[in-house]
């Protein structure tokens, strides 16, 4: 009998039983031919399909928003490819002050004030209302700004909110209000002034009866755009934070960086807390241990993860003790204590959980427990056990843009494997590596000068912005007139910038020309005096002394130390010296330090945008003996102190990423504690045992700092097929290999060294005139890098970057040579610099019709 096809379902027929059958040419032929014909159309689509997969290759663009996120629904494993970070700018408006870690600087209404962990506590005396502000601020009509301070209630009785005390009522519009008494809570009020106003202010006000309490910090105001001014009404509290962090001076986007977390969230056990009433825990490996509990006593280990609000995740191990998840800021239990060996919770509001591996039931239980292969991870599906293993990109670079509206921002771009800058602002620090110069004297202030090259014709604000070393703003007349002191001005006709100084700030008194080291002195934090009070000026009679204060700020009668007849030459104690941000007439590119390759996983990817990484710092861990137990420690600065060491960092950190030793990573080794009182502002420390520690090895950390920057998106693309993954491995390979080729070339260069010729940057090109050599370089069989040849027609700003030296051709200190360039005009001496990070630089006095890179062999790095 007849019978179909198992794929195609063509008809055949059986001629033993259906020989004697009519031939039907409609069902034998055609609706076979019929049925072939569609199949074959199927099968061409889908070889269309897969040839398109394989031939053409298929991208997708991606932003990374700053802070945490989820990016859900990644097709396969992809290596994200850069595409640009631009910069941006915060100055806020109350400087230093504004921090509240001294309430001896603020204004109290109807309070009073004392410090407390960093923050100021305020108590409400006989008013119902109070009030603590940062006083006086200058507001501009016309302008836009936000005001915003962090508060956490006590028992106050009616919503926080911020205010300028001196400003038209129907100008200000309260964003966000709190009496929140969980933790510090970000509020925010928008002022759009109309007419001009000097004696504002940003102030945190209170209601309720004498006796009750708040605290508050972080006061602060930032000129906004007009787009920015509209759109703050739809952010929440935690956005605004983010968005509007606290910062004290011109603050950039700092060293940024994308974190992809590993597919399980929890890191090894080397990483966890221990109970602090006691136990000993048994660490059998990085993610496996054994405790013994104890009756009525709460043995566990606990770690802090930050994870998404209103987000499913599971919670799994293999134990027999008990599992639980909380959030101690919100006081909420998301999962009580269980046996179970895989678990589902929804984050709810909060955006950090403890996860807690116990002998608790409801209280402790004895018995020997033990806990392996614990995993966390995104979703309600429980996975397949995987040791944590995060990937990141990390730059270490400033990016600047205008201040107020973001344009004509610093960028990062990635050009054949090299993280590249294009860089628009620059910062200038005033300390005493500046040649100032005494302009002329005015009743009550003095107006000194130094040089800037490089800068964008113009003296209006929009060209640049100076910071006094209080953090606060120095007004530009956008003119060469100072009536003032606390001014300044950029007179781009002669590259020269002029600035006015109070003599109750400098100590110089009306009569007094101070010399040019003198000048110095008081950019490097030090105050003329006349030895008889210190904040008297000199007037050039008697001895004079410097002085130099105590918080780095105030100029009060009892903030002033290391009195001394001897003219300073290093920056004082605490001294934030002033700093410029001026616009590049010509922007210049540069290259950028970076560490890592980021990569996204399969399905969904949790993923932190922030600021603020230190890579591979060099650290000096501290010796010390606990219980005849012998561990050398970072950051801790209680055993500096005792020890006379210098571990601690040089910046606060509250995250150490990598401890690094000889380069390679072994942070598996060493023990971190959070929260730490040992260390700067209760941050992170880290410990090893002595028989893990090799003394002769080079260690480094990778770390974020504390204080905090603008946060801005990352963007970039991922594969999304089978031919741009191919294209990105194959682009990857040659990038590697070019940089491997380095490391391979050196035992060939001590046979027989080759020049190389490096990429030109900053529109600098070789002179190639018949006779004259190239730019290049090599490596002689002692190591010693040789540089030479001519180069025309790039940008002559000081510190621009000609070429890049490759790793293993760098100095191991910065270095610098004095060389010759040349004009139509005339000849000039030329200094080139070679930085550690291989950059050749136009130091100074470049001329742009020939340069001569006439740079004596240096030892490159070992």
């Amino acid at each position: 009998m007849s019978s179909n096809t198992p794929y195609l379902g063509l008809l055949k027929k059986d001629p033993t039983t259906d020989g004697n059958e009519t031939f039907n040419i409609k069902t034998m032929l055609n609706e076979n031919w019929d049925k072939i014909d569609f199949a074959t159309d199927g099968l061409q689509s889908r070889v269309t399909k897969v040839e398109d997969r394989l031939n053409v290759p298929s991208s997708a663009d991606i932003t990374l928003q700053p802070g945490l996120q989820i990016l859900k629904g990644v097709e396969r494993d992809s290596l994200f490819k850069l595409g640009s970070i631009k910069g941006r700018t915060l100055i806020n408006l109350t400087g230093r002050i504004g921090k509240g870690d001294d309430p001896s600087k603020l204004i109290n209404y109807f309070l009073t004030s004392t410090v407390e962990s960093g923050s100021t506590k305020i108590t409400l005396s006989s008013s119902s209302v109070g009030s603590l502000a940062v006083r006086p601020i200058t507001f501009s009509s016309g302008k836009k700004y936000i005001l915003l301070g962090d508060v956490k209630n006590g028992n106050t009785t009616e919503d926080i909110f911020i205010q300028c005390a001196s400003a038209n009522t129907i100008e200000i519009f309260p964003l966000i209000k709190s009496l929140d008494s969980s933790k510090f809570v970000t509020i925010a009020t928008k002022y759009a002034p109309s007419a001009d106003l000097t004696t504002g202010s940003v102030e945190a006000v209170f209601q309720g009866t004498a006796g009750q309490y708040a605290w508050v910090k972080n006061l602060r105001a930032y000129e906004i755009s007009e787009a920015e001014y509209f759109a703050i009404d739809s952010m929440s509290s935690e956005q605004l934070a983010d968005k509007y962090p606290y910062v004290y001076s011109v603050t950039p986007v700092s060293n940024p960086y994308a974190i992809r977390y590993g597919e399980n969230l929890l890191p090894p056990f080397t990483e966890w807390l221990t109970s602090p009433i006691g136990g000993t825990y048994d660490i059998k490996s990085a993610y496996e241990l054994a405790f013994t509990g104890v009756a009525d006593k709460s043995y566990y280990l606990y770690v802090e993860i930050p994870l998404m609000p209103n987000t499913d995740y599971c919670l799994s191990a293999n134990h027999n003790g008990y599992l639980s998840v909380t959030n101690t800021e919100l006081n909420v239990i998301l999962v009580a204590n269980t046996q179970d060996q895989s678990i589902n919770f929804n984050t709810g509001a909060s955006t950090a959980v403890r996860i807690y591996l116990s002998n608790v039931s409801y209280t402790g239980t004895a018995g020997s427990f033990y806990f392996a292969e614990p995993m966390l991870n995104i979703g309600s599906t429980q996975r397949t056990f995987k040791p944590r293993v995060d990937n990141m990109i990390a730059l270490q670079t400033d990016l600047f843009a205008d201040p107020v509206t973001g344009g004509d921002a610093d960028e990062v771009f990635s050009r054949e494997g090299q993280y590249l800058k294009l860089e628009k602002w620059k910062k200038s620090v005033l300390d005493g590596a500046l040649s100032y110069s005494l302009r002329h004297t005015t009743a009550g202030f003095k107006v000194v000068s130094f040089p800037l090259q490089g800068a964008k014709a113009g003296q209006g604000q929009e060209y640049g912005t100076m910071i006094k070393y209080d953090g606060s703003l120095l007004a530009n007349p956008k003119n060469d007139t100072l009536i003032q002191s606390d001014m300044w001005s950029n007179r781009t006709w002669e590259s020269t910038v002029i600035l006015s100084i109070a003599n109750a700030d400098s100590g110089w008194g009306e009569s007094y020309t101070p010399t040019l080291d003198e000048i110095k002195a008081y950019f490097m934090g030090w105050k003329m005096c006349d030895g008889v009070l210190a904040t008297n000026t000199y007037n050039g009679s008697g001895i004079k002394y410097w002085v130099y204060r105590l918080d780095g700020i105030s100029n009060d009668i009892n903030n002033w130390d290391g009195t001394t007849t001897t003219l300073p030459s290093t920056k004082a104690p605490n001294w934030n010296p002033y700093k410029l941000l001026y616009k590049l007439a010509t922007p210049v590119v540069e290259a950028v330090v970076s560490d890592g390759c980021f990569t996204l996983i399969e399905g969904d990817n949790q993923i932190e945008v922030g600021t603020g990484i230190v890579l591979r710092e060099g650290v000096k861990p501290a010796l010390y003996v606990d219980g005849g137990v012998q561990y050398y420690w970072l950051n801790n600065l209680a055993v500096d102190i005792v020890t006379g060491s210098h571990s601690v960092f040089e910046y606060s950190t509250n995250n150490i990423l990598k401890v690094l030793k000889n380069n390679v990573d072994e942070s598996s080794k060493w023990t971190v504690f959070a929260n730490h009182d040992s260390a700067p502002k209760k941050g992170m420390i880290a410990m090893i045992r002595d028989d893990k520690y090799e003394q002769s090895a080079f260690y480094s950390a990778t770390y974020i700092k504390l204080d905090k920057s603008p946060v801005v998106p990352i963007t970039g693309t991922v594969a999304t097929n089978e031919k741009a993954q191919l294209t990105d491995l194959t682009a990857g390979v040659q990038e590697a290999l070019q940089r491997v080729s380095v490391v391979e070339m050196k035992k060939a260069e001590k046979d027989a060294p080759g020049w190389i010729t490096p990429t030109l940057l900053n529109g600098w090109v070789s002179y190639n005139n018949s006779g004259y050599t190239t730019v290049r370089f090599f490596k002689d069989s002692l190591g010693f890098v040789h540089i030479d040849g001519l180069i025309k027609n790039g940008s002559i700003l000081a510190g621009t970057t000609v070429f890049v030296l490759p790793v293993g051709y760098r100095p191991s200190q910065a270095l610098s040579s004095a060389s010759v360039s040349e004009d139509a005009i005339k000849i000039s001496v030329t200094r080139i610099k070679v930085e550690t990070d291989g950059q050749v630089r136009l130091s100074s006095g470049a001329l742009r019709d020939l340069a001569v890179l006439n740079i004596p062999p240096f030892l490159a790095e070992q």
